[in-house]
């Protein structure tokens, strides 16, 4: 299966600092913009610099539509999708009614065309299929009276992405969630000369958060995650909406695809021998034993005879240690200097089968802990898919930073060794929903880093092992993500104002003088996100006071809108949940030093404050992990709350 080059035009997205937003619309150029006349174009759109000559196609004056829709008569679902949310923002930015026709009765008229069949007809000159668009790339092009917004020919994604993009980095709509948005309001709207052919670099681009980027069959969801750019497994758009990533199995399916109870009686020898006993509990398959492998295939393609769609298959170790110590193994893993060795023994013979029946198949399998790092000389078979889980990584610092020296290097070997290369990093606190988790510094350069090393698919797993509690941001990460994912060279500062503008209004200023404050206390901790806990204690007092101070600030600037208030209201409940689990401690401190003291004076009383907030966001059906319910929630924070009274570490 192949995957487009990463980005073929001359007018790739640039960076720019973040400009002010003025009555709550953000600007069109709030993050990297595709070229100097472009920007110049959409200083005319929106009404500055109007000494410069108009722009060349205008789309509605006065409120008046200057232009037609057209998509072909033979559109697919996506396609005309597009073109009524192209419809409809347009209308909602300019108070136009902007009508769709058919090709065929365009005539004279300015028109939009949308797709590559209402191309072919309005613009034959474009050439969709040199250009190598795969499934997600676009095309944004003025010809004539002409605007072109289009995806490759069959493409599933692409004229919905090119229309988006329009919105977004043209026209200046922003999605923030799946219900907060901004939408400009001009009665007067123009389109610059347009002349933009791009490819994301990363074929697949998701994050994993319950509550923000799993679909479930939520409409208002899917249409933000596809607004997002989002096309990985979890996100579950439906094929009317361009479709999704489908893996079978997903991963760690060794005891799915041989599972133990119809196997192990007869067939130990297919199992891991661990200190010399085959056993099936917590254990891998012998990954060098050929009938196994032959009984494993044949269940790979039964598999993917049930969704020969999907067009990827998992063919993965448990999620545990335990692999084969048996002689062949350990042999083949010795001389190799890694457990990926046994592994990829095994799926490049089940790859081999899978390319007779399925020749665009991928057979995926993960690099992960004890097979993280490339063996010597065994390389993964072309139509292989190597997913490496960087789980041991600092999330604080880049993958290039020191404390990252170790995963980096396993990246960069699978960049020699991998035809095939996809990550699976990790972007929340495992342990502790509701605990600060600074890594906003890190997205940028990591997705770069992933670019340069030949990664061609990227898994943010965020909350999903924390239930459906909404962390540290959440909101704002996902934006950040999502739109670096699309566009790795993007102006991560940009985004992160940009959104801190338009989703939390007069409390920005406050909130990223907060994130930069922890960002800079969290800057040199170690903080790998499965062992991070349930609190941080990288905060001290002082910062304490300040991040106090700061939200504080926040919430009085947001006074008079409740919309923005009650979001600054949610963010501080990690700020709230940090007081309490650090209570002792910053109490000590402030004993001991002097210091101010802005936490609460009893500890008992917050923590009711605190649950009583969890529960007027996030809810009576939160999880905070896989176990804890809200009400098992409270009871524990009751519990710890009446036992620190009780040791007399409050004031007298």
């Amino acid at each position: 299966m192949k995957h487009p080059n990463p980005v073929h035009a001359q007018s790739i997205f640039r960076s720019s600092r973040n400009q002010q937003c003025r009555d709550g619309i953000p600007p069109p150029f709030s993050r990297p913009c595709f070229s100097v006349l472009l920007a110049l174009g959409c200083m005319l759109l929106f009404g500055w610099g109007r000494d410069v000559i108009a722009a060349d196609m205008p789309l509605a004056k006065a409120g008046v539509a200057q232009c037609v829709l057209t998509v072909a008569t033979d559109a697919s679902a996506p396609e005309r999708h597009a073109a009524e949310e192209l419809q409809t923002y347009l209308q909602a930015i300019t108070g136009a009614v902007f009508t769709t026709v058919p090709p065929a009765e365009v005539g004279h008229r300015s028109a939009i065309a949308i797709g590559p069949g209402a191309t072919r007809i309005l613009a034959p000159e474009v050439d969709l299929a040199q250009a190598a668009l795969g499934d997600d790339g676009i095309v944004m092009k003025t010809i004539g009276n002409h605007l072109v917004l289009t995806g490759g020919p069959g493409a599933r994604r692409g004229t919905l992405y090119a229309v988006y993009t329009f919105l977004e980095d043209v026209c200046g709509v922003r999605w923030w969630t799946q219900d907060a948005e901004t939408v400009p309001r001009r009665t007067s709207l123009a389109v610059p000369p347009l002349d933009v052919t791009y490819v994301p670099p990363f074929r697949y681009r998701e994050t994993l958060y319950t509550n923000l980027t799993f679909a479930r069959g939520n409409p208002a969801r899917t249409r933000f995650l596809v607004r997002s750019k989002f096309n990985g497994h979890f996100n579950s758009i439906p094929a009317d909406w361009g479709g999704s990533y489908t893996i079978i199995g997903w991963c760690h399916t060794f005891a799915r695809l041989m599972p133990p109870k119809k196997y192990f009686k007869k067939h130990p020898e297919w199992y891991s021998e661990i200190k010399g006993k085959r056993t099936a509990h917590r254990s891998q398959l012998c990954c060098t034993n050929d009938a196994m492998i032959a009984e494993l295939a044949k269940n790979v393609l039964a598999a993917i005879a049930k969704q020969p769609d999907a067009g990827i298959i998992s063919v993965s170790q448990n999620d545990w240690h335990g692999k084969c110590q048996c002689e062949r193994c350990r042999a083949l893993d010795t001389a190799e200097g890694s457990g990926s060795a046994s592994l990829l023994y095994c799926v490049n013979r089940v790859a081999d089968v899978v390319h007779q029946h399925y020749p665009d198949f991928l057979v995926e399998t993960l690099a992960y802990q004890y097979t993280r790092n490339p063996p010597k000389t065994i390389r993964p078979r072309d139509n292989v898919l190597i997913r490496l889980a960087v789980i041991e990584r600092t999330a604080a610092q880049p993958l290039e930073h020191p404390f990252n020296g170790d995963v980096m290097a396993d990246l960069r070997a699978w960049k020699k060794a991998a035809p095939n290369l996809f990550i699976w990093d990790y972007v929340a606190n495992m342990r502790g929903a509701f605990t600060p988790h600074p890594n906003l510094g890190v997205f940028a350069p990591d997705v770069r880093t992933y670019v340069a090393n030949h990664v061609r698919g990227v898994f943010f797993e965020g909350n999903h092992y924390c239930g459906n509690a909404r962390g540290d941001f959440d909101e704002l990460k996902v934006y950040l993500m999502a739109h670096l994912l699309w566009n790795p060279q993007a102006d991560a500062d940009a985004l992160i104002d940009d959104f801190l503008h338009g989703y939390y209004g007069k409390a920005a200023p406050f909130l990223r003088q907060y994130l930069d404050l922890l960002q800079e206390k969290g800057k040199d901790t170690h903080l790998p996100s499965w062992k991070a806990g349930a609190d941080a204690p990288w905060l001290d007092l002082e910062a304490m006071n300040r991040a106090t101070r700061l939200f504080d600030a926040a919430l009085a600037a947001t006074a008079d809108d409740p919309v923005t208030h009650s979001r600054v209201q949610r963010a501080r409940l990690p700020l709230e949940h940090q007081w309490l689990r650090g209570y002792k401690t910053y109490r000590h401190e402030a004993e001991q030093t002097g210091k101010d003291w802005l936490g609460p004076d009893h500890i008992v009383p917050a923590t009711d404050a605190f649950l009583d907030h969890v529960l007027a966001f996030e809810g009576r059906d939160l999880r905070t992990d896989k176990a804890d319910s809200y009400t098992e929630l409270a009871q524990k924070m009751r519990r710890r709350a009446k036992r620190l009274a009780e040791l007399d570490v409050e004031p007298q």
